[in-house]
């Protein structure tokens, strides 16, 4: 879940942890929940889940 705006860069929570996260480019607001899609050495990349 995303703590904080990811504008693209930002903090989320992964299994209650604080990441640093980055997204594709897209913007995030807080609350919105996110998926891991790559992880590059220490660069997390998310983006939103899609509500069904």
């Amino acid at each position: 879940m995303a703590a904080t705006p990811l504008r693209p860069a930002g903090t989320a929570l992964i299994d209650g942890k604080r990441v640093d996260v980055v997204t594709e480019g897209e913007f995030i607001m807080p609350g919105t929940p996110v998926l891991v899609v790559m992880v590059e050495g220490t660069r997390v990349i998310v983006n939103a889940v899609e509500k069904v």
